[in-house]
């Protein structure tokens, strides 16, 4: 499972701490990297994006996040502007609930996709993304659907509709490591039938193998948790 550095271009860092991240990323061994935008001026996201791509070079993949920050008609304009470094996503353009301004948005950028649902909260939302198709990446949160149940139900709908889930584990105090877990698993792997008897609320260990820039998911029946 590929990973990507989420660190790379913070909304308050530098165009120079940027160039730095973008560098010491690469060496690391990261093929990608994500980017935040979503500046009052359009202008800064663009420089800081073309930076990325310049360091990052031409078969890096290149994420932009903008944390839902534009209205439609900004987004329009930005995402458009933003094709020039083939950006391998969008993130969150708008707000998680205006379907149809993801819908406007998704065929006006085209082949250039959107991901969507970090914020969304229920199965439902994400129905309404497959369904009009504006969605090329779902992100749904563990922790934001209430469980992984609902996490299921998006993940089923989405290998039905063929769109790509790429989990979003969020920064919620203790329900990260739990989600971390649970997530990985629940998205790449069916649910197992077997039982295991849990004798505590605390997760001990997570049992995801990193290996430089890439993750490779536990292969254990079960959640791939351990419980204590």
């Amino acid at each position: 499972m590929c990973r990507y550095d989420t660190s790379v271009g913070w909304f308050n860092y530098s165009d120079e701490q940027v160039r730095e991240n973008c560098k010491r990323a690469i060496e690391a061994g990261f093929t990608a990297m994500k980017l935040k935008v979503g500046s009052k001026d359009p202008e800064r996201d663009i420089r800081r994006a073309r930076i990325v791509r310049e360091v990052a070079g031409p078969d890096a993949r290149i994420m932009v996040d903008a944390n839902q920050q534009w209205t439609l008609p900004q987004a329009l304009d930005i995402c458009a502007r933003l094709k020039e470094i083939n950006p391998f996503w969008i993130e969150e353009p708008t707000p998680p609930d205006d379907i149809i301004g993801h819908k406007t948005l998704a065929d006006a950028i085209a082949p250039v996709k959107l991901t969507l649902g970090e914020h969304a909260p229920n199965r439902i939302t994400f129905k309404n993304y497959l369904q009009v198709e504006c969605a090329g990446f779902i992100q749904v949160d563990a922790v934001r659907v209430a469980g992984v149940s609902e996490l299921l139900a998006v993940s089923i709908m989405c290998k039905k509709f063929g769109v790509p889930v790429v989990p979003h584990v969020g920064d919620m105090a203790s329900s990260t490591s739990t989600s971390c877990s649970s997530t990985t698993s629940a998205s790449t792997c069916p649910p197992s039938s077997s039982n295991t008897s849990l004798t505590s609320a605390s997760t001990s260990s997570i049992r995801c193998v990193s290996r430089t820039a890439a993750i490779a998911p536990p292969q254990d029946i079960g959640a791939s948790c351990d419980l204590i």
